[in-house]
């Protein structure tokens, strides 16, 4: 670690894994940077997106109770919405996908995001040539895109993941209702302590 600016952990949980409070015991015990407790959607979210955001919620208390503002931002999640809420800005792109950034493959095709390689239909262009037509569906506000329209929350999600709504919902602009929960109460735990710090 005193050889790198930061040291940093990704845990992620879903339908293998829910026991985030656990994780985050064990890991906190380590001098990390930044803890992360990301959540993998599936078929049956419906079944453990809300068991890990019940288990995020008992992490935010832990980490709260344990050391306060400084113990919560160790946690990403926790640390960008306190960043946001500090700056007053509005997100308005959950990612950068086709905005700020391309991914390519192996046969030099790109896409918007990492997760649509090997998906021609989600194929932005080749090599040094981008397809500016392709890349123009990418260009409004992912949270305008989505629909979020009302919702509170969305200057502070921006939109949602495309990839996690298209797999589940099968459009990458149609909302899926799972992940608007399970973001949404996040968020709302986040504005909690901020409020407290």
């Amino acid at each position: 670690k005193p050889q790198l600016q930061s040291l940093g952990v990704n845990a992620v949980f879903g339908s293998h894994q829910t026991n985030v409070l656990e994780s985050y015991l064990y890991l906190r015990s380590f001098p990390w940077d930044m803890m992360s407790f990301s959540f993998a959607s599936s078929a049956q979210d419906e079944t453990f997106s809300p068991l890990y955001t019940e288990q995020m919620a008992k992490v935010a208390d832990a980490a709260f109770a344990f050391g306060g503002e400084p113990e919560l931002r160790r946690i990403s999640q926790f640390d960008q919405f306190f960043k946001i809420l500090d700056s007053k800005t509005r997100i308005h792109n959950y990612c950068g996908a086709g905005k700020s950034l391309l991914q390519i493959d192996t046969s030099g095709n790109l896409y918007a995001c990492n997760w649509f390689a090997n998906d021609a239909n989600e194929i932005v262009g080749n090599g040094t040539s981008v397809n500016a037509e392709k890349l123009r569906a990418y260009a409004d506000p992912l949270n305008e895109l989505n629909g979020c329209k009302s919702c509170w929350a969305k200057h502070m999600c921006g939109g949602g993941c495309m990839f996690v709504h298209k797999l589940r919902t099968g459009n990458k602009h149609k909302k899926d209702i799972e992940f608007c929960t399970r973001t949404k109460n996040i968020i709302a735990k986040g504005i909690e302590y901020y409020a407290q710090a």
